[in-house]
């Protein structure tokens, strides 16, 4: 393994401990980064920051409120966190990954993280067009996996 793969994995550990300490922080940053509010008229989709004001605490940590459903964006993060932990440890062991398949990994983590309102987590939660869709607003799938991976320097070890 060559020096610079190696010091992409350290920096990488690093950065997936920083989230893990300060992760209200990323809870808040993933909101305003992948919630996007879709204007029909238009066909368009518009990125909602403010939505991360919304943020609140409940069973499975933070959390954002979206209809009738619940996007569990802690329990994202830290599901995405323990998978990226995987990959940089493989990684660490000479396993490369591509960038497709880690992309696939992440969303199946995202697709679990939707929450009905009456309790109930979705093992599943379907994808249109890019995005979880609850009603008008969306996450979108692309963007989670591009956040997840600049915020754990992830992207440097894929090929």
């Amino acid at each position: 393994m060559d020096l610079s793969k190696k010091k992409y994995i350290r920096a990488s550990v690093e950065s997936i401990d920083d989230v893990l300490s300060n992760h209200h922080f990323y809870c808040v940053f993933l909101l305003k980064r992948t919630v996007y509010w879709f204007q029909s008229g238009r066909n368009l989709w518009v990125n909602t920051p403010k939505f991360a004001e919304r943020l609140e605490f409940g069973a499975y940590g933070y959390q954002l409120k979206m209809g009738a459903n619940i996007f569990l964006v802690e329990k994202f993060l830290f599901n995405s966190l323990s998978k990226i932990q995987e990959i940089v440890e493989a990684a660490n062991l000479g396993v490369d990954y591509k960038f497709d398949t880690v992309e696939y990994l992440i969303e199946m983590e995202l697709k679990k993280c939707v929450m009905h309102e009456d309790g109930m987590t979705y093992r599943d939660y379907p994808v249109k067009s890019g995005y979880l869709m609850f009603g008008v607003h969306g996450v979108s799938v692309s963007d989670s996996f591009t956040s997840m991976c600049g915020i754990t320097g992830l992207h440097k070890l894929l090929k």
